[in-house]
């Protein structure tokens, strides 16, 4: 029997620990990382969800959750999805 080294992982907010498998304090690192460093000024669900391989609905999450940081600001919204830019 082998035994397999886990990753240790960065904490989320206690409310999404259970609620979203897909979300993890990795994945908001790497999402956190690459709109800092983004040429388009604008990020949706969808091109988070395509880009990462998760759910459009983990995405809403993590850009959520990136808007409470300040990171990301929404700059139109439909009833489906919302449009974010980056504050620099």
């Amino acid at each position: 029997m082998s035994k397999k080294r886990e990753k240790a992982e960065k904490p989320l907010p206690p409310e999404l620990a259970l609620t979203s498998p897909d979300l993890t304090g990795e994945l908001l690192a790497k999402v956190e990382k690459e709109i800092a460093r983004a040429e388009d000024p604008y990020v949706t669900p969808s091109t988070i969800a395509q880009k990462y391989g998760v759910k459009v609905s983990t995405a809403k999450k993590v850009l959520r959750l990136l808007e409470e940081k300040g990171l990301v600001k929404p700059a139109s919204h439909t009833r489906r999805t919302r449009v974010y830019v980056v504050v620099k």
